[in-house]
């Protein structure tokens, strides 16, 4: 999926974040099939800002996590991760992480809600973010959808929009 978010900041529309590729597999065994695993991944190739403090810069960053996934209840499901990323040295911004995460997703009918927890290590700055975000989506209809989200990761930022598939 390719996604790109605008903001409009005092008279002027600003790119704030471009996804190229964004993947997410939570497989929690619900066939019981044999071979039928709670391998979970995820993976996002992009642009974005460093931190949500950082307003004027963005960069170019490699994602990717590989991790665990459980589904407790049928419109519940709940996944842990190991991964990092590669990213674009900019002023005092490492050239990578490594992090740990927990994220728990429900559905229910056009109601989907996702919240995640994330620590990163900066391993050249010998530094720990902690970063929470949480997304909530209710379809309008087949190609749109009305989402609020709220994250920090440095500051924090809330966010009301409009989505549109196509």
């Amino acid at each position: 999926m390719a996604e790109a978010e605008v903001q409009l900041n005092e008279d002027q529309v600003e790119i704030t974040r471009f996804t190229a590729l964004s993947i997410m597999s939570a497989n929690t065994d619900a066939t019981g099939l044999p071979g039928d695993r709670n391998f979970a991944w995820k993976m996002r190739l992009g642009a974005e800002r460093a931190d949500l403090e950082c307003k004027h810069c963005m960069i170019a960053r490699a994602q990717g996590d590989m991790g665990y996934a459980i589904q407790p209840h049928q419109a519940i499901s709940i996944s842990a991760y190991l991964g990092g990323a590669i990213q674009e040295k900019y002023d005092n911004y490492d050239s990578g992480f490594v992090r740990a995460s927990v994220a728990a997703i429900s559905h229910h009918n056009r109601f989907s809600a996702r919240a995640e927890l994330e620590q990163r290590y900066y391993p050249e700055n010998d530094e720990n973010t902690d970063v929470y975000s949480i997304d909530i989506n209710y379809r309008l209809s087949k190609d749109t959808s009305l989402r609020l989200e709220a994250e920090k990761n440095q500051a924090i930022e809330s966010k009301l929009g409009i989505s549109w598939y196509w």
